[in-house]
């Protein structure tokens, strides 16, 4: 990955018509990684990627100048679709409509990823001993949390 972010980035000062590291201007490394309108083109990891790669060149004048002309890309997370009060509606229907063909397993699953918002890989790994049932409480290691 880094090999690539580098050859790009090395790609777009070629473009500038730059052929060294100490022909690098601001303004062109700006312009790889944001838009016009100061919006970002390209991930905070991405350029990371070109850093490290940079970095491993040494302790070079060129490479601190150019690293200092890098912005500060903020790190972006994108936002999980939710359900609309509409869907969660017909889902809920569905559960409790008892001319529906789906098995108690299946309304099982589906209420806990609705009401608890379970992820499925976990619902899948759920076992018995997962639930107390005098305490109403279901308690278990996120897959997504696991070192392998």
């Amino acid at each position: 990955m880094e090999t690539d972010a580098v050859t790009m980035f090395l790609f777009e000062m070629q473009k500038f018509h730059v052929s060294s590291l100490d022909e690098i201007k601001e303004e062109h490394v700006l312009s790889f990684f944001l838009k016009k309108e100061e919006q970002q083109k390209r991930s905070r990891t991405y350029c990371g990627h070109i850093a490290s790669a940079l970095k491993e060149l040494g302790d070079l004048y060129d490479v601190k100048k150019v690293l200092g002309y890098f912005p500060d890309l903020k790190y972006e997370r994108k936002n999980f679709n939710y359900l609309k009060d509409d869907e969660i509606n017909v889902i809920k229907n569905a559960l409790s409509d008892s001319n529906n063909i789906l098995t108690f397993r299946e309304k099982a699953i589906v209420s806990l990823a609705l009401y608890t918002g379970i992820r499925g890989c976990d619902i899948a790994n759920l076992k018995l001993t997962d639930i107390d049932w005098k305490k109403e409480r279901v308690s278990f290691v996120q897959e997504k949390l696991v070192i392998r």
